[in-house]
Protein backbone atom coordinates (compact mmCIF):
# COMPACT_ATOMS: atom_id res chain seq x y z
CA UNK A 1 0.00 0.00 0.00
CA UNK A 2 1.45 3.36 -1.00
CA UNK A 3 0.58 6.61 0.77
CA UNK A 4 1.73 10.06 -0.25
CA UNK A 5 1.65 13.53 1.25
CA UNK A 6 3.59 16.65 1.96
CA UNK A 7 7.07 16.29 3.43
CA UNK A 8 5.89 18.87 6.00
CA UNK A 9 3.00 16.62 7.06
CA UNK A 10 3.16 15.25 10.58
CA UNK A 11 1.74 11.94 9.30
CA UNK A 12 4.52 11.40 6.76
CA UNK A 13 7.26 12.70 9.08
CA UNK A 14 6.25 10.42 11.95
CA UNK A 15 6.01 7.27 9.84
CA UNK A 16 9.20 7.33 7.78
CA UNK A 17 11.15 4.50 9.44
CA UNK A 18 9.73 1.10 10.43
CA UNK A 19 6.63 2.77 11.84
CA UNK A 20 3.69 0.65 12.96
CA UNK A 21 0.71 2.14 11.17
CA UNK A 22 -3.02 1.64 10.87
CA UNK A 23 -4.93 2.82 7.79
CA UNK A 24 -8.73 2.85 7.63
CA UNK A 25 -11.24 3.54 4.89
CA UNK A 26 -15.01 3.64 5.34
CA UNK A 27 -17.65 4.07 2.67
CA UNK A 28 -21.14 5.04 3.79
CA UNK A 29 -23.73 3.33 1.56
CA UNK A 30 -27.04 4.13 3.20
CA UNK A 31 -28.96 5.36 6.22
CA UNK A 32 -30.98 2.64 7.92
CA UNK A 33 -34.18 4.17 9.27
CA UNK A 34 -35.87 1.99 11.88
CA UNK A 35 -39.21 2.32 13.61
CA UNK A 36 -37.40 3.22 16.84
CA UNK A 37 -34.62 5.83 16.84
CA UNK A 38 -32.62 3.43 19.02
CA UNK A 39 -32.32 1.03 16.07
CA UNK A 40 -31.36 3.57 13.40
CA UNK A 41 -28.10 2.53 11.77
CA UNK A 42 -26.00 2.84 8.63
CA UNK A 43 -24.99 0.62 5.75
CA UNK A 44 -21.24 0.78 5.28
CA UNK A 45 -18.08 -0.96 4.16
CA UNK A 46 -14.97 -0.47 6.28
CA UNK A 47 -11.41 -1.74 5.92
CA UNK A 48 -8.68 -1.56 8.55
CA UNK A 49 -5.08 -2.31 7.53
CA UNK A 50 -2.22 -2.80 9.99
CA UNK A 51 1.36 -2.73 8.81
CA UNK A 52 4.77 -1.15 8.87
CA UNK A 53 5.49 2.07 6.98
CA UNK A 54 8.80 3.18 5.51
CA UNK A 55 9.66 6.12 3.31
CA UNK A 56 10.31 5.23 -0.31
CA UNK A 57 13.67 6.77 -1.18
CA UNK A 58 14.43 4.92 -4.43
CA UNK A 59 13.49 7.41 -7.17
CA UNK A 60 12.27 4.73 -9.58
CA UNK A 61 9.95 3.24 -6.96
CA UNK A 62 8.75 6.73 -5.91
CA UNK A 63 7.86 7.51 -9.51
CA UNK A 64 6.12 4.15 -9.88
CA UNK A 65 4.11 4.74 -6.67
CA UNK A 66 3.03 8.25 -7.68
CA UNK A 67 2.02 6.99 -11.13
CA UNK A 68 -0.05 4.18 -9.53
CA UNK A 69 -1.77 6.59 -7.15
CA UNK A 70 -2.54 9.11 -9.92
CA UNK A 71 -3.79 6.56 -12.43
CA UNK A 72 -5.87 4.82 -9.78
CA UNK A 73 -7.89 8.00 -9.39
CA UNK A 74 -8.19 8.85 -13.11
CA UNK A 75 -7.06 6.24 -15.63
CA UNK A 76 -4.05 7.34 -17.72
CA UNK A 77 -3.89 10.77 -16.07
CA UNK A 78 -0.16 10.45 -15.34
CA UNK A 79 0.47 10.15 -19.07
CA UNK A 80 -1.85 13.08 -19.95
CA UNK A 81 -0.69 15.66 -17.42
CA UNK A 82 2.57 17.47 -16.80
CA UNK A 83 5.00 15.37 -14.79
CA UNK A 84 5.89 16.64 -11.31
CA UNK A 85 8.71 19.18 -11.24
CA UNK A 86 11.82 18.51 -9.13
CA UNK A 87 10.50 20.99 -6.54
CA UNK A 88 7.10 19.22 -6.41
CA UNK A 89 8.80 15.84 -6.01
CA UNK A 90 11.00 17.24 -3.25
CA UNK A 91 7.87 18.44 -1.41
CA UNK A 92 6.19 15.01 -1.68
CA UNK A 93 6.92 12.03 0.55
CA UNK A 94 5.85 8.51 -0.39
CA UNK A 95 5.38 5.84 2.26
CA UNK A 96 5.22 2.13 1.51
CA UNK A 97 3.13 0.10 3.95
CA UNK A 98 3.98 -3.56 4.22
CA UNK A 99 0.62 -5.04 5.23
CA UNK A 100 0.69 -7.35 8.25
CA UNK A 101 -3.06 -7.85 8.56
CA UNK A 102 -6.32 -6.40 7.36
CA UNK A 103 -9.99 -6.77 8.20
CA UNK A 104 -13.28 -5.84 6.58
CA UNK A 105 -16.49 -5.00 8.33
CA UNK A 106 -19.71 -4.23 6.55
CA UNK A 107 -23.39 -3.77 7.18
CA UNK A 108 -25.71 -4.04 4.21
CA UNK A 109 -28.87 -4.94 6.09
CA UNK A 110 -32.07 -3.12 6.79
CA UNK A 111 -33.79 -2.14 10.02
CA UNK A 112 -33.49 -4.51 12.98
CA UNK A 113 -36.60 -3.51 14.88
CA UNK A 114 -37.91 -5.01 18.10
CA UNK A 115 -40.81 -7.41 17.62
CA UNK A 116 -43.13 -5.05 19.55
CA UNK A 117 -42.38 -2.26 17.01
CA UNK A 118 -43.06 -4.67 14.15
CA UNK A 119 -46.33 -5.75 15.75
CA UNK A 120 -47.36 -2.12 16.36
CA UNK A 121 -46.13 -1.09 12.88
CA UNK A 122 -47.00 2.62 13.23
CA UNK A 123 -43.79 4.08 11.78
CA UNK A 124 -42.08 3.92 8.41
CA UNK A 125 -38.82 2.00 8.23
CA UNK A 126 -36.39 1.28 5.40
CA UNK A 127 -33.10 2.31 3.86
CA UNK A 128 -32.16 5.65 2.35
CA UNK A 129 -29.40 4.73 -0.13
CA UNK A 130 -26.47 7.07 -0.63
CA UNK A 131 -25.54 7.33 -4.29
CA UNK A 132 -22.19 8.64 -5.48
CA UNK A 133 -21.73 9.69 -9.07
CA UNK A 134 -19.64 12.06 -11.12
CA UNK A 135 -21.16 14.95 -13.01
CA UNK A 136 -20.21 16.57 -16.28
CA UNK A 137 -16.64 17.91 -16.26
CA UNK A 138 -16.49 21.67 -15.75
CA UNK A 139 -13.81 23.28 -17.86
CA UNK A 140 -11.29 25.66 -16.34
CA UNK A 141 -11.84 29.03 -18.07
CA UNK A 142 -8.05 29.27 -18.52
CA UNK A 143 -7.97 26.20 -20.79
CA UNK A 144 -6.71 26.88 -24.29
CA UNK A 145 -9.50 26.34 -26.85
CA UNK A 146 -7.27 23.79 -28.58
CA UNK A 147 -7.09 21.56 -25.48
CA UNK A 148 -10.18 19.30 -25.32
CA UNK A 149 -11.32 17.38 -22.28
CA UNK A 150 -9.75 13.89 -22.55
CA UNK A 151 -12.18 11.01 -23.18
CA UNK A 152 -11.21 9.26 -19.93
CA UNK A 153 -12.35 12.33 -17.99
CA UNK A 154 -15.35 13.11 -20.24
CA UNK A 155 -16.62 9.53 -19.78
CA UNK A 156 -15.54 9.05 -16.16
CA UNK A 157 -17.92 6.94 -14.14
Amino acid sequence: LYLHGSTASRLTKANKYDAPICCTVTLLDGLVVARSVFHHSMQYRSVVVFGTANEVTDEEERGHALRLITNHIIRDRWEEARAPSPAELKATRVLKVEIDSASLKQNDGGPNDDQSDLDDNKYWAGVLPIERSFGTPQEDPNNAPSVPCPPNIQNYS
